[in-house]
């Protein structure tokens, strides 16, 4: 459903940080919204090479800003339910088995092999989930 949308640029809501207009780990752009998330990484890397490296989330508001400003328009944008496309196990593992099986995106860190809530997310899913492990261990 995500390749079918006329939006420009959709991203999963945040169920940790409410107070962020989405979280960075789930982002579907087009050709035009690429430009955004173009903006918003000069905007995270500038920071980074600066040693002021920060969480993702903090550059969203202020990238919103400079796209409207670089581009002259406002970027054509939904939010997505974080409980179908960027869920953290811990909130996964709360939900009733038919709300689970909507699924489609389970967002972890998995840089902790033994991270109990992931598995124990994944063990209640009636799916097969490809985990990736980002520690390259």
């Amino acid at each position: 459903s995500l390749f079918e949308t006329s939006h420009e640029f959709l991203a999963a809501a945040d169920s940790d940080m409410p107070r962020v207009p989405f979280n960075a780990g789930v982002f579907y752009f087009n050709e035009t919204g690429r430009d955004f998330v173009r903006v918003w990484a000069e905007n995270w890397f500038a920071s980074a090479s600066k040693g002021t490296l920060a969480i993702d989330q903090e550059f969203e508001a202020e990238a919103f800003e400079l796209y409207n400003l670089k581009y002259r328009k406002k970027l054509d944008w939904e939010l997505l339910d974080y409980k179908v496309w960027n869920i953290r196990p811990n909130v996964a593992n709360e939900l009733p088995l038919e709300e689970r099986s909507k699924v489609n995106i389970l967002h972890s860190r998995f840089h902790v092999l033994d991270d109990l809530e992931t598995w124990k997310a994944t063990d209640n899913f009636d799916t097969v989930i490809g985990l990736e492990n980002n520690a390259g261990q």
